[in-house]
């Protein structure tokens, strides 16, 4: 196994795929690989604190991290934490509280 040199992939300075503006404080971060595809999810809000503009996103690479596609945007105008990613009997599962 290779390690790659630590790149940033979600944040300000980060090549984020069309569609996420991710807000101030991003956190709370779940990944997974699943059939040949890398997958994350993690809390974007204004700060750490519970706050209703929260927003879970999750977007998944083809070709280990270096190229990222949104795949979905969670937003319930309340609070969401802990996202969670879980491969089970071949299926990829998301959980979120």
């Amino acid at each position: 196994m290779t390690v790659s040199e630590p790149r940033q992939v979600v944040g300000p300075d980060a090549d984020m795929p069309e569609g996420i503006d991710i807000l101030h404080s991003n956190n709370c971060l779940s990944i997974a690989t699943y059939q040949d595809s890398l997958y994350i999810a993690w809390r974007s809000a204004p700060m750490h604190f519970a706050s209703k503009k929260t927003k879970i996103f999750i977007m998944s690479s083809q070709n280990d991290g270096l190229v990222w596609t949104k795949e979905h945007e969670i937003e319930l105008g309340s609070d969401a934490r802990e996202p969670y990613l879980v491969e089970i009997a071949g299926k990829l599962y998301f959980y979120f509280f």
